[in-house]
């Protein structure tokens, strides 16, 4: 027991220590107490602190950064010091543990936490009862009382109250939260719900923002947050109170915040036992007095300190929680348990006597029924020849009883045993004769022996699998069991009992399964294949003979030796070879069954190529049987794709170098040619002009072929490559059509641009323009005076167009050859037109670069539609901001149009994303650490992969540096705070 320096003994606190001893020892127990008393009031060292140069250390809670936790309770420590001359104050903002280790060890003087911890402290660590409770504002008036709050989406019509939250997901800010998951915990638990068991409970930490924002986002259902969250955060503008809904809502007069469960006391401020009463009493004064110093209590962000509150429901709901400090189950002793139940334990013995007097006359009684057992038991052994036959068959498998005299031959056949082979049961009893003669005479001498064997004693059972001929004349296969029960002294048998079973469908089984695994050996013999079936264990069960033609080695010793495969694969293809076995020799009945390609080196040192595939196999009840492999010799089919590839490849060379060369000096001809037309043409004759006229038009059309040889070469050789990003379709079909319109209302052909005002594909505007300029053309060349090309999206086709027409159509048979080079498809249009036959088979190889594909239906004389398709593209965004709510709106509106959001804290960070490309669209702020969002757009713009992605910038810089940004080369200006509807609007109008 620890005691303080000056502390006065209240009244009657000796008088009961004395009273309780004896008449003697009671004189003397008073002089030693009072002797006691003198001694500690005369110490000369006190037990306390009470240096008044030493600091009075304050302890609080920390449910924010340390930092930030000092930075708002120093204005308190400078208001003690001034209130109490000659004392220093230091506050310390700790966590949990650290707190209660400072208590223990006396390091502290002062504490202000949670009520919850402030119970376990005064439990544990004698913590007095609290100076003060805390007062916030709240409303018109201060309160010193708070509650919890359960959330969820105001969308949520699967929560309508505390009773549908069993199986959701429930965030929280920590287990030991009390306004943040205790509170909640023990009202769902009061209404029958236990969160732990119940529901599906996650942490997220401080603060109670979190909470709130993993509900909206869809990571958990349920939120449980501390009262007067909502409200601050609809105050600063960080949430839309219409976006959540609070279950359980308690409608109190006057009290101003959402609530979902009763009330309890604010945070304590409480002294440790070792505190003078009269600094305690001054703290306590000081708490009282600080309305009087308003920026005091505004700077620690409360109203002030009121009395101290009763903290006993805050006890009684830890206790019911079983949460610390009441999470220990007290020691009960066997006394205890005396004194509690002694009337029970009392009445039980009463009880347990009467039961043993019970019991000594049911022994009595059970002696005599002993007795008249083994009166019953004699008369049962007269029952028990009768009952043998039946015992038997009854033991045993059979279907059929027989009993047979072997003395007499006199047999007896059941009824079932009749019915089995056609015969009538008449009552009558067979012989042994007529039995052995329906036995098939292949099987007489067999069954005999087995017979014989077991009339001899040789074997405890008799048993024998023979066919017996039925009454239709027909055979069935018969497993007959028996068994001799009694002998002659000198050991012949005298009778005999047994049953017949069918087993002719057994049979038949048994020999079509045999049949069967013929068969398939005849198969997997025969194939062509090396065929392996690998065993759960890694056994080869069976490798087929063809593995001897493929590897130079016999099929045994692939069996005898399963790690010998290994030894043959190829050096460079063993590790992607292991890494196959180990991802898909699996029993998963829906494995990746696609070839796998690897080498071998046959005995004979040859390589040869293989092509592996392989699937688990399993039997009728789902059990894995192990792995079929098939190996397919393909080194000629690899050999010849090779040769292929690799003449591909001159063609394509000596076709660019052969169309580079010629056009050089076909140009230079063609520019001489027009000098000569227009210097020599008022000399020369009219059919002089037309034939000079003719070789200018020739030529631009052999140059024309080159310049298309010339793309198709770029493409396949990869020296023209797609740069895609998304543009406006109509908008790009419009520039081809304005460049035809000419030579189309020339033959009197409408053009006409369908495509919707929204259409976006993500793909290389430039390349899509010459597949459109080809389409667009072609469709004037073959149509006529009044015909109509048209261009539109198919109805539900999102990322498919169609250039339609109704010019002279093509023939069926020439169709199929329209997008092939080596074909010659070029023909005369209405107008005598002439093409190369090679802007076709362009436009199919833009299109498989871009992924897509292009297709033709024509019908002759009616008109031809050419579709474009290309794969679905989901816009991707990358938001840039370093404040999380910043990034929460952006996002929500991004995520409801359906596209993919990112996020980056800085510029550095958005490089770092951007370089890995997939985005389409860069969202950012300007002012930001790191790397701010000026140098972002700048690296951004030059940076020849992100160059052209479309840049918006989201500030709160205001119009100042509008001007500054655009210089950059940003697509969009959007000021903070960012709305919606405005946002979503600017999105669509990029990606439709």
């Amino acid at each position: 027991m620890k005691f303080r320096v000056g502390a006065r003994l209240k009244k009657g606190c000796i008088s009961p220590i004395v009273a309780r001893l004896g008449p003697c020892a009671r004189r003397w127990g008073a002089v030693a107490v009072a002797v006691a008393v003198a001694a500690l009031i005369l110490a000369p060292a006190p037990l306390c602190r009470a240096d008044n140069t030493e600091p009075v250390r304050i302890g609080v809670l920390s449910f924010r950064p340390a930092e930030q936790m000092l930075e708002q309770w120093t204005p308190l420590a400078e208001l003690l010091e001034e209130t109490i001359p000659g004392r220093t104050f230091t506050v310390e903002a700790l966590g949990f543990p650290e707190l209660e280790r400072r208590v223990a060890d006396h390091r502290l003087d002062f504490v202000y936490t949670n009520p919850a911890h402030y119970i376990l402290l005064a439990r544990r660590y004698g913590v007095t009862s609290p100076l003060a409770t805390v007062l916030r504002d709240g409303g018109r008036q201060a309160r010193g009382v708070f509650g919890g709050v359960i959330i969820c989406r105001s969308d949520n019509r699967a929560i309508g109250s505390m009773t549908d939250l069993r199986g959701k997901r429930v965030a929280a800010t920590g287990e030991t939260s009390l306004g943040g998951y205790l509170i909640q915990q023990y009202e769902l638990q009061t209404a029958g719900i236990d969160v732990e068991t119940d529901a599906l409970p996650s942490f997220t930490g401080m603060p109670h923002d979190r909470v709130v924002a993993q509900v909206l986002e869809g990571k958990a259902d349920v939120g449980f947050v501390r009262t007067g969250v909502l409200e601050g955060m609809r105050r600063d503008g960080a949430l839309d109170m219409r976006r959540i809904r609070v279950l359980n809502r308690q409608n109190l007069p006057g009290y101003p915040y959402a609530l979902s469960t009763r009330l309890y006391p604010e945070w304590p401020f409480a002294a440790l036992p070792h505190v003078h009463e009269d600094l305690a009493r001054q703290v306590a004064v000081a708490l009282f007095r600080l309305e009087e110093s308003p920026a005091v209590a505004g700077a620690l962000g409360i109203h002030g300190f009121g009395i101290p509150a009763d903290y006993t429901p805050v006890g009684e709901m830890l206790r019911t929680l079983r949460v610390p400090p009441f999470d220990r189950i007290p020691s009960f002793t066997r006394r205890d348990v005396f004194i509690r139940y002694r009337t029970e334990l009392l009445t039980g013995a009463a009880a347990g006597g009467a039961l043993l007097l019970l019991g000594l006359a049911l022994l009595y009684a059970n002696r005599k029924l002993v007795r008249q057992r083994g009166v019953i038991l004699a008369q049962r052994q007269a029952l028990a020849h009768s009952e043998e036959r039946w015992k038997f068959a009854l033991e045993g498998a059979g279907d059929g009883v027989w009993d047979w005299n072997v003395a007499t031959g006199e047999t007896f056949f059941s009824h079932r045993w009749k019915e089995m082979f056609g015969f009538a049961d008449d009552g009558s009893a067979g012989s042994v004769e007529e039995w052995r003669s329906r036995l098939h005479p292949d099987d007489r001498v067999l069954r005999d022996a087995d017979l014989q064997r077991h009339f001899r004693g040789e074997t405890p059972l008799y048993q024998n699998e023979h066919r017996i001929r039925c009454r239709d004349g027909s055979y069935k296969w018969i497993l007959e069991r028996g068994v001799v029960l009694t002998r002659t002294p000198e050991g012949a048998p005298l009778r005999m009992i047994g049953t017949h079973s069918d087993i002719t469908q057994r049979k038949q089984m048994v020999d079509a399964l045999a049949a069967s695994h013929r068969d398939y050996r005849l198969i997997a013999d025969y194939t062509n294949d090396w065929e392996i079936w690998i065993s759960p264990d890694g056994a080869h069960r069976h490798v087929s003979p063809s593995c001897l033609s493929i590897t130079g080695y016999p099929r045994q010793t692939f069996i005898d030796i399963p790690e010998f495969i290994l030894s043959i694969i190829h050096p460079d293809d063993q590790d992607a070879y292991r890494a196959h076995l180990e991802t898909h020799h699996l029993p998963i009945e829906k494995a990746d069954r696609a070839p796998f390609r690897f080498r071998i080196i046959r005995a004979d040192g040859a390589v040869r190529w293989m092509d592996h595939s392989c699937q688990p196999v399993f039997d009728e009840r789902g059990g894995w049987m192990g792995t079929r492999a098939s190996n397919t010799d393909v080194t000629e089919l690899v050999e010849a794709r090779t040769r292929m590839e690799e003449a591909t490849r001159l063609k394509d060379q000596f076709v660019g170098l052969v169309a580079h060369d010629l056009r050089s000096p076909l140009s230079a001809m063609l520019g001489l040619l027009g000098i000569l037309a227009d210097r020599a043409a008022p000399s020369l004759s009219e059919q002089d002009r037309t034939i000079l006229h003719r070789l200018i038009k020739s030529g631009n059309d052999i140059l024309a072929t080159i310049n298309d040889l010339l793309d198709i070469s770029r493409l396949k050789s990869g020296q023209l490559t797609p740069q895609p990003r998304f543009f406006n379709v109509r908008a790009a079909v419009g520039t081809v059509m304005d460049t035809l319109r000419f030579p189309a209302e020339s033959k009197g052909i409408t053009l006409v641009n369908d495509l919707p005002e929204t259409l976006r594909w993500h793909a290389d505007p430039t390349l899509f323009g010459q597949v459109a300029q080809n389409l667009v053309s072609n469709a004037i060349k073959f149509c006529r005076a009044g015909d109509t090309v048209t261009v539109f999206a198919p109805e539900g086709a999102g990322t498919k167009i169609a250039f339609r027409d109704t010019g002279v159509g093509i023939e069926p048979e020439r169709a199929a050859d329209l997008f092939r080079p080596e074909v010659k498809t070029s023909t005369l249009g209405t107008a005598g037109e002439r093409g190369t036959g090679l802007g076709l088979p362009f436009c199919r190889d833009i299109m498989r670069a871009h992924g897509g594909e292009i297709d033709v239906v024509s019908t002759p004389e009616e008109g031809t539609t050419f579709t474009l398709r290309t794969p679905v593209t989901l816009p991707r965004v990358l938001i840039v901001d370093d404040e999380p709510t910043m990034r929460f709106v952006p996002r929500i509106v991004i995520e409801r149009l359906g596209f993919v959001a990112d996020e980056a804290v800085d510029g550095s960070e958005a490089l770092v994303k951007l370089q890995g490309g997939g985005y389409h669209l860069l969202l950012t702020d300007l002012s930001m650490p790191n790397m701010d969002g000026f140098a972002l757009i700048r690296r951004v713009r030059g940076d020849r992969t992100t160059k052209d992605m479309p840049v918006f910038v989201l500030t709160a810089s205001g119009g100042e540096v509008r001007e500054e940004v655009l210089r950059l080369g940003v697509d969009d200006f959007i000021e903070k705070p960012v709305n919606p509807d405005d946002l979503s609007l600017r999105i669509r109008r990029l990606f439709g």
